[in-house]
């Protein structure tokens, strides 16, 4: 009876999980302009079921430290749901409660094989004609940046990064040609082709650290043993700090601060503009932001306004608490991932 528990508990989180995500992918697609509200709602709904489900049935034991910790981030993302509106928070504190005794390495399997075939849905729906290819440009370049069927260039071009971010990890015990083949053929389709230099950064970072790691053995010199180890435990931490000083202190008649906002096109004067006008809350609140997508309703471009700092944007949505769990729950996690010398995760 046990066993059988068990397998329904296992099938209740894969399901959810599984739902959850392709209601969240059809969002990041021109799909969304083509598919119900209703449905993507249906997904998201029947997912949360399962997901809570899953907590209902399981046969895993928690602690009072657990039961704890637990019920103060269900809280807090409770909290921050209703005061900003965004029930992602609240998708994200379940699939982080349910997730406990799920093999890690089958979650991200499932997101690699589920979000590879949506991608390849996504573009051949654009080849057939069944949904757009937005094709924007920076404003100081004449560049072309191709969506295939996302809402915006960015977002084709992180799904690649996080197929391949997944794919390298399942490899992760391996050396495998493919994976430095895939890597390149990555940093190809998201420079030339979407012009997303972050991403391309991204793919050429795991490509130096993938061969690195696995072919030169540069876990056999201690020093960058522990630097990886420091980087990995505080990064969130520092880089959420960091983003948010950045922030809250951009002068723009500060030589270096216009120089540092020129680096990353715009973003920090933009960061700031959000700061002054919502500022940071505990709990977060509504920050209605506007990419630049074409809207369908009246074909134009609307005003741009966008917050690509995911700390920030955390931040000023999700409230400041969420960024603090958040925070310590890398923290917890990179110190398991270094307690298991599990290198690539940590990277």
């Amino acid at each position: 009876m046990k066993k059988v528990n068990m397998r329904i508990d296992i099938i209740f989180f894969f399901t959810g999980l599984i739902l959850i995500l392709a209601a969240y992918k059809v969002d990041t697609s021109m799909f969304a302009y083509e598919i119900s509200s209703v449905l993507r709602n249906i997904l998201l709904y029947l997912g949360r079921i399962f997901i809570i489900l899953k907590v209902v049935f399981t046969n895993s034991k928690y602690n009072i430290r657990e039961l704890t910790c637990i019920t103060i981030i269900f809280l807090a993302f409770i909290l921050s749901w209703l005061e900003s509106g965004y029930a992602a928070v609240l998708d994200i504190g379940l699939l982080m409660i349910a997730a406990k005794d799920i093999d890690f390495d089958k979650i991200v399997m499932t997101y690699f094989i589920e979000s590879l075939i949506f991608l390849v849905i996504v573009v051949i729906s654009v080849k057939l004609g069944i949904i757009d290819n937005l094709v924007t440009s920076r404003q100081d370049s004449m560049v072309e940046r191709n969506s295939y069927g996302f809402i915006y260039a960015t977002e084709f071009a992180a799904t690649i990064v996080w197929i391949i971010i997944s794919y390298i990890y399942i490899y992760r015990n391996e050396y495998k040609i493919s994976n430095i083949v895939v890597c390149c053929i990555g940093a190809y389709i998201t420079y030339f082709k979407a012009d997303a230099r972050m991403s391309t950064i991204i793919l050429v970072s795991i490509l130096i650290f993938e061969l690195g790691l696995k072919k030169f053995s540069f876990l056999k010199n201690k020093l960058f043993t522990i630097i990886i180890q420091i980087l990995a435990k505080y990064s969130m931490f520092i880089c959420a700090l960091v983003s948010f000083l950045l922030t809250i202190f951009y002068n723009s008649s500060s030589n270096s601060m216009n120089k540092l906002n020129v680096l990353f096109t715009g973003r920090l004067e933009l960061q700031h503009m959000g700061f002054l006008d919502y500022g940071f809350k505990m709990f977060g609140q509504r920050v209605d932001m506007v990419g630049m997508s074409i809207d369908y309703a009246n074909s134009i471009i609307k005003n741009y306004f966008y917050i690509d700092n995911a700390y920030i944007q955390m931040g000023m949505r999700y409230g400041i608490i969420f960024i603090l769990i958040m925070s310590i729950v890398f923290f917890m996690t990179a110190k398991n991932a270094i307690k298991n010398r599990d290198y690539i995760y940590l990277y």
